[in-house]
C-alpha cells in the first residue's frame, strides 16, 4: 500500500511498496482449536500478489485528494450548519420573545379597556342612581315643605280661632291694651282719633281721658281692635288682620 508524506502541504506521495513473503511460522495461532487431521494429500502455495502499476498510484493519489476534498467540505457544511442552527434558534428565540411581548401587551390593553368599560358602567348606574336618589329627595323636600307650611297655616287658623273666643270673652280689655300702645308709640301726635268696635267703645272710653284723643264707635273694627289716625300717620291694629298676615308671610315663604 501507499504511505502519505507531506499531509500540511494536501500532497500525496504513493511509494512502491513490496510485499513481504511470511514463514508458516510467523504468525501463530494461540486460539485453541479441535484436532483436526492435516490433509497433506494436496498443498497449493499461496500466489504473490502483482505489483503496482504508476498508473495505479496516480489513481490512488486522485482518490486520497478526492478524500480530503470532501472532508473539508464536510466540515465547512457542518460548520455551516451549526451556524445555521445557532442563527435559526436564536431567531425562534427572538420570535418567541417578541410574540410573549405582544401577547402580554395585548392581553393587558385588553384587561384594561375591560376594566375601564366596568368602572365606566359601573359609574353611570351610580351616576343614574345618585340623579334618582336626587329627585327623590327633592320631591320629599317639596311635599315636607308643603305639609309644613299646610300644617302651620292650619295652626295659625286654629290659633285665631281660639283667639277670637278669647276676644269675644275679653275683646274690651284687649282693645284698651292696644290703644295705650298705640297712643305710646305716636306720642308727639297733637290730634289723636280713635276708633274700636262698639260692643269696647264704653269701656275704652271710660279709660281713657285725653284732650286731644277722641274715641268713636266703628263697626267695620272687629272686637278687640283698634284703628288710630293721627297728624302723624295712621296705624290699624286688629288681631284678625295680624293673624292673616302672619298666615301669609309663612305660606309666601320659602
Amino acid at each position: 500500500m501507499g504511505k502519505i508524506l507531506n499531509a500540511e502541504e494536501g500532497t500525496h506521495i504513493v511509494e512502491n511498496y513490496s510485499f513481504k513473503a511470511f514463514d508458516d511460522d510467523t504468525f501463530v495461532d494461540t486460539t485453541p482449536k479441535e484436532e483436526v487431521e492435516e490433509d497433506t494429500s494436496s498443498t497449493t502455495p499461496s500466489p504473490s500478489p502483482p505489483p503496482i502499476s504508476d498508473k495505479h498510484f496516480q489513481v490512488m493519489e486522485q482518490l486520497l485528494k478526492k478524500s480530503d476534498d470532501i472532508s473539508n467540505t464536510i466540515i465547512k457544511l457542518e460548520q455551516a450548519l451549526s451556524n445555521k442552527d445557532e442563527q435559526c434558534q436564536k431567531r425562534i428565540d427572538e420570535i418567541k420573545e417578541s410574540n410573549y411581548k405582544f401577547g402580554y401587551n395585548e392581553g393587558y390593553n385588553e384587561a384594561k379597556r375591560e376594566l375601564e368599560n366596568r368602572v365606566n358602567e359601573h359609574l353611570s348606574k351610580l351616576i343614574e342612581s345618585l340623579h334618582k336618589i336626587d329627585k327623590v329627595y327633592q320631591d320629599y323636600q317639596n311635599k315636607a315643605e308643603n305639609i309644613e307650611k299646610e300644617l302651620v297655616a292650619v295652626a295659625v287658623d286654629i290659633a285665631q280661632e281660639v283667639i277670637a273666643k278669647e276676644l269675644s270673652k275679653h275683646s274690651k280689655e284687649i282693645a284698651l291694651s292696644l290703644t295705650k300702645e298705640l297712643i305710646n308709640d305716636i306720642k308727639e301726635a297733637t290730634k289723636i282719633e280713635i276708633k274700636v268696635n262698639p260692643l269696647d267703645y264704653d269701656y275704652v272710653k271710660d279709660k281713657i281721658n285725653l284732650d286731644k284723643i277722641t274715641i268713636k264707635p266703628d263697626n267695620a273694627i272687629s272686637p278687640g281692635g283698634v284703628v288710630l289716625i293721627s297728624d302723624a300717620g295712621n296705624i290699624e291694629a286688629q288681631v284678625g288682620d295680624r293673624f292673616k298676615a302672619i298666615k301669609n308671610h309663612i305660606l309666601d315663604k320659602g
